[in-house]
């Protein structure tokens, strides 16, 4: 029973894929005129279908992974990140009456 588990986990996993992505810096205000230190790339996993999908952010003193595209600004030491969408607006399903 376990083998056939292990097959059946094995035909049904998502590729994989290492990938080192930029570290895109999105605009950080500070009251001292600070700039935070951000890596210039990040490597990580990620399925091999979302890549061309995904981008990294630094932003507020964090780094973010999110979609392509993104824009908006932070607060040094706040974790108030502003984030518009970057492209359609994706509609939720209802949660009833």
């Amino acid at each position: 029973m376990r083998m056939e588990a292990d097959l059946l986990a094995s035909a049904n996993a998502i590729p994989v894929v290492e990938k080192t992505f930029p570290v895109t810096v999105l605009p950080t205000d500070s009251a001292m005129n600070y700039t935070p230190p951000y890596p210039s790339t990040i490597t990580i996993h990620v399925p091999t279908e979302q890549v061309p999908l995904l981008a990294i952010y630094g932003v507020a003193e964090r780094v973010f992974l999110a979609p392509r595209g993104w824009t908006g600004n932070g607060v040094t030491g706040s974790m108030a990140v502003h984030v518009p969408p970057c492209g359609p607006s994706l509609e939720l399903p209802s949660q009833g009456p």
